[in-house]
Order: C-alpha cells, then structure tokens, then sequence
C-alpha cells in the first residue's frame, strides 16, 4: 500500500512540474490565460486561443479560418471569432477575399507561436 502512495506521489510530482513548466511558457511568452477556457475576456487568452495560435502557426503561418477550424476542432464560426480576439491581442490579423476568410499571425504571434511550441515539445 505504501508502495502505490509514493508512485502516486512521484506521478503527482511529475504533472506539477509539467505544468509549472507550461505556465512558466506563456508568461515568457506574454500570454495570459483567462480564468477558465472560455472567452478572451479583457485581453486575456483561453486555451482554445492559444489552440488557434498553434494551429495557425503550424499550418504555415497564413490559412483559411476553414483549414484552423478543422485543425482544432471547432466550428468556423467559433475558430473566426478566437483568431479575431487573437487580433484584438495582437496576434493574428484576419482579412477576407470575395471567398473566404484567411488569418495569418503578426510577427508577434509568429514569436510566441515559436517559443510555445520549443517549450512544449521539450516537455514532451
């Protein structure tokens, strides 16, 4: 019994250490994380943004909302208005043609993009 405790433990120990990590992550990256995963609310990101911003990112930088949509999992309608609060925050800029709706991410969102992701796949 006391042997299961302390494997409880050490696994404890690891995933407050990953997450310590991922949190140490956004704040080097100015990233501020909204109580809850729901909305952007006074400039702060859930995580379905930083989901977006990712996804953008990996899908080269510019892409249809269409293409983000499918990439996270979301609607078009609700992958459009997390890129638009993404440009609220300066991340992203979204523009339309006679067609479509593309996002590509500022040289801001482009950094922050980078350094999540070095710092995430190291925790991997």
């Amino acid at each position: 019994m006391l042997e299961g405790s302390k494997e409880e433990l050490l696994r404890g120990y690891r995933e407050a250490r990953c997450l310590v990590s991922a949190l140490n992550a956004l704040h080097r990256t100015r990233i501020s994380l909204a109580d809850g995963a729901g909305g952007a609310g006074r400039g702060r990101l859930g995580v379905k943004h930083i989901g977006a911003l990712l996804a953008l990112y990996e899908l080269g930088k510019t892409a249809s909302v269409t293409h983000v949509s499918s990439k996270i999992g979301v609607s078009t309608r609700q992958a459009l208005e997390l890129l638009r609060e993404l440009e609220e925050a300066g991340l992203a800029r979204v523009f339309s043609t006679p067609s479509r709706v593309y996002a590509l991410l500022t040289k801001e969102g482009e950094e922050n993009a980078s350094e999540l992701l070095k710092i995430l796949s190291a925790l991997v």
